[in-house]
């Protein structure tokens, strides 16, 4: 059963980026429409921008509240 929602770092120990893993999910047929959430502490325009334009739903700034991320994830499972 594929999940509801991905929540991913943006920063992988061993080199690979969470724009890359997403690139990888989406090659795989039953979770290209799972909701993409990337976070990270990198809150460089550029990554974010780039992110948006590959199609992930959401870019999350850390530091973040517990409660902004349910919020997020809430909202990304109701428009699912």
């Amino acid at each position: 059963t594929p999940p509801a929602v991905i929540l991913s770092d943006l920063l992988f120990p061993g080199g690979m980026t969470g724009l890359q893993f997403y690139d990888h999910i989406r090659r795989i047929p039953k979770l290209k429409s799972v909701p993409f959430l990337l976070m990270s502490g990198i809150n460089d325009e550029f990554v974010v921008r780039a992110g948006m334009r590959m199609g992930i739903d959401n870019f999350i700034a850390k530091p973040f509240k517990l409660e902004t991320l349910l919020a997020i994830i809430e909202g990304k499972l109701k428009s699912s």
